[in-house]
């Protein structure tokens, strides 16, 4: 065989294994892809999205392709040969390029050149599908008079095709200025250009596309600058950039944007259903205490973590935690806990487990959830009876499982049959686990993308996905999860940063549903959900089912959107940079129980905040929201006259404690402050609990080891003249000065029971500033 046969023979069997490659991985990602479809309930509309993003992506790259192969091509047809020198010896010797070479170098940069222009398009096809069917809030912005729907519908899609045009008529402009610069074809005399007719039509083509692009965006200018997508929406931008900004007034504009602004943003982050009136309230402070719970996710996290292997059994970590307004505890705070494996310990296990000990052992599943209530100095754990034995889907579960089909029955909906050679094998590429092609997993099932955050993202890729929170509904546990919409446009409304990038609407429009027990996977619209979210409904529908088809046992529990309420909370509280403005009381919002709308006796769980003002701590507003029978409540309230809150709790390091969350409600129309003081644990001692509890009402306070020894200390009126305590050394001090005078007046009226309260009420106090100050022992 001949050198140059030879030689074609490699090149042929290199591509030929290019081909192989790549063909065969893209045909076992479809398969598996399309294997994983049918596991999920309208699984097909999954697939068909994938069909649509690929079509939509391979348009855009065969457009940018043809747009710049067209025009390397172009100048390539005004090129007559190319020469270049070669040294033979001493002699040099000047060489004509073939065509065909010129023609390959050709086509090759225009293929790469419309290739770097499609680089980052790959998600432009959610931005076509919404606008194909925009949504309409029937509700227009009150300066260019379009519907909302508009902005966070069609104006993405045209900005997307707008910035592609003008890329990619000022890149083509360029580069054949250049190519045409090199060739000669365009010289520059006395500052001036001389092109050839070639070049001439060549560059006056694309200086039009560059001009069609600019006034393109001139036109969609307004809308962009009402939007805020130039900055803030004030007179200077509207006489500036919208064409009828002469009749514009300084009062009509003032009007306009005051009436219209809040309304805008409220409907743009989810806080439209805001009503300025109180929560309901809890009839008695007893019942309150009842209901509260002392504890937040974290201490109990923390409490649970350290008893891992006994609770959750071994190999096993906590998933999530979440407040259950209907737990098993006779009325007291209940908080669910979920499992998962730990996975994090499998490099830290020896000897190390094998392929079938992670994917089919212990290490893939984890135990039923369990609760913790609150009793009095601390947390009693029980298990929960559920239709499930074990835990196979669920945040961390971040591993494949296999499980086989007549041991785990629930599993058949949710799991892909690992059956047929081939759905065998483009499995296993998929997943990179060549494992899976072996006899022993014939007829097994293959559980894929266990975690629940991944699972939702893949049905539903324009959404942002929450971390989800685990429900206990009639046996079941269920992982549920909103889903944010987002968009940068929309009139009107000042820019929100949230995870690190700048958003002028976000609400939560989904909720995704996860059974940890069998996989299945459920899409709703969420309460309260939008125009924007029944538009994405509409196109992915049936996947995305109707709000009316949730539960009923689910929908009463489910939690309010936290991010949709932090940002709600932060419209709240208004911009003043003096020392009146709002401080949120405490840092973070807490969950609490308390009764619903519906005048039912069973509490709800409820997302509040509070907020302070002034140097003395005075009480500002409360926000509280919950999912109600007709959909998001939310509720501000303000009292008036206006209380003080209790001052700041802090803890002590000998023996060391730590104040727990600050929880406030409406109690008979009056403010409930609760707070723990906790005692943090030490190795080797004994667990977390329950130092001293604190309560406020209105201005009545009371304190003890336990919250029914706090609350009779608050019913008994004691120091009802004094606020919240002040556990610093200078408020310690002042209180032990008080309680002092005021046994000294009891004494000196002869009150011998006033006497012995306040004495006994100074002793404590004496003796918790001892154990919180006093250094702790030297070693020996």
């Amino acid at each position: 065989m001949t050198r140059p046969a030879r030689r074609s023979w490699l090149v042929a069997g290199a591509a030929a294994l290019v081909v192989v490659l790549v063909g065969g991985r893209w045909l076992a990602l479809e398969t598996a892809e399309r294997a994983w479809a049918a596991s999920v309930p309208a699984g097909h509309v999954y697939v068909v999205g994938h069909d649509i993003a690929r079509l939509v992506s391979g348009l855009i790259l065969l457009l940018a392709v043809v747009w710049g192969t067209g025009n390397v091509f172009f100048v390539y047809r005004a090129i007559g040969s190319v020469q270049l020198p070669r040294r033979l010896g001493d002699l040099e010797i000047v060489e004509a390029v073939p065509q065909r070479v010129l023609l390959g170098g050709t086509l090759a940069s225009g293929l790469a050149f419309g290739f770097l222009l499609a680089l980052g398009t790959g998600d432009w096809w959610m931005a076509a599908r919404l606008a194909a069917r925009p949504p309409r809030f029937g509700l227009a912005d009150p300066l260019l008079h379009r519907d909302l729907g508009y902005y966070v519908g069609e104006l993405p899609w045209l900005e997307h095709l707008h910035g592609l045009l003008l890329l990619a008529s000022v890149s083509a402009t360029l580069l054949v200025g250049l190519l045409y610069l090199g060739m000669g074809s365009l010289r520059f005399r006395r500052w001036l250009p001389h092109a050839s007719a070639h070049a001439r039509g060549h560059l006056g083509l694309l200086l039009a596309a560059t001009a069609l692009a600019l006034a393109w965006g001139a036109a969609l200018d307004p809308a962009e600058t009402v939007a805020g997508l130039h900055g803030a929406v004030d007179r200077a931008a509207l006489e500036v950039r919208l064409p009828a900004a002469p009749p514009v007034t300084a009062f009509a504009l003032a009007a306009t944007l005051a009436l219209a602004q809040t309304r805008l943003e409220r409907l743009a982050f989810g806080a439209d259903s805001l009503v300025e009136r109180p929560p309901p309230a809890w009839p008695t402070a007893e019942a309150a205490v009842t209901a509260w719970p002392l504890w937040d996710p974290g201490r109990v996290g923390a409490a649970t973590a350290r008893r891992a292997s006994e609770l959750l059994g071994p190999r096993s970590e906590v998933a999530g935690i979440a407040l259950s307004a209907h737990g098993p505890s006779g009325g007291r705070a209940t908080w669910l806990v979920a499992a998962m494996p730990d996975l994090d310990a499998l490099a830290r296990t020896q000897p190390a487990p094998r392929w079938p000990d992670i994917h089919r052992g212990a290490w893939a599943r984890a135990g039923p959830p369990l609760v913790a209530i609150e009793a009095d100095s601390g947390l009693r754990f029980a298990p929960v009876a559920t239709h499930d034995s074990s835990t196979w889907f669920g945040p961390g579960f971040r591993e494949f499982a296999l499980a086989a089909p007549d041991s785990w029955p629930s599993l058949h909906a949710s799991g892909i049959p690992l059956t047929g050679s081939w759905r065998r094998t483009a499995l296993a590429w998929a997943l990179q686990s060549p494992e899976l092609t072996r006899r022993d997993t014939d007829g097994l099932l293959l559980l894929w993308r266990r975690d629940v955050v991944e699972r939702l993202q893949r049905l539903a890729p324009f959404a942002t996905f929450d971390a989800p929170a685990p429900l206990l509904v009639e046996g079941t546990l269920w992982w549920v999860s909103y889903g944010y919409l987002e968009a940068e446009a929309f009139p009107l409304v000042r820019r929100v940063e949230w995870q690190e990038r700048p958003v002028r609407y976000l609400r939560a429009g989904l909720l995704g549903t996860v059974s940890a027990g069998t996989g299945e996977t459920l899409l709703y619209l969420a309460p309260g959900a939008d125009s924007l979210a029944a538009a994405w409904a509409r196109i992915l529908e049936p996947l995305v089912r109707p709000t009316d088809s949730l539960p009923a046992a689910l929908r009463s529990q489910l939690p309010y959107p936290r991010q949709a309420f932090r940002i709600a909370a932060a419209l709240l509280a208004p911009p003043r940079p003096d020392s009146t403005a709002w401080q949120p009381r405490p840092r973070e919002p807490f969950e609490i129980l308390a009764p619903g709308t519906d005048g039912s006796r069973d509490p709800r769980t409820w997302t509040a905040q509070g907020f302070e003002t002034g140097t003395q701590r005075e009480f500002a507003a409360l926000m509280a929201a919950t999912i109600g029978p007709r959909g998001p409540e939310l509720f501000a309230w303000r009292l008036s006259p206006a209380v003080r809150l209790p001052s700041l709790l802090v803890g002590s390091p000998q023996p060391p404690t730590a104040p727990g969350e600050l929880r406030l409600w409406n109690v008979g129309g009056g403010l409930l402050s609760e707070q723990a003081l906790f005692n943090e644990p030490t190795p080797g001692g004994p667990p977390a609990g329950i130092d001293t509890v604190f309560l406020t009402w209105s201005e009545r306070r009371g304190q003890g080891p336990t919250p029914w020894a706090a609350l009779r200390d608050l019913l008994a009126g004691g120091r009802g003249d004094r606020f919240a305590a002040d556990t610093s050394l200078a408020g310690r001090w002042e209180e032990a000065r008080h309680l002092a005078a005021q046994a000294d007046a009891a004494l000196a009226a002869g009150d011998l029971e006033a006497f012995g309260r306040y004495y006994h009420q100074l002793r404590q106090l004496l003796e918790q500033s001892r154990r919180a100050l006093a250094p702790a022992p030297a070693p020996r």
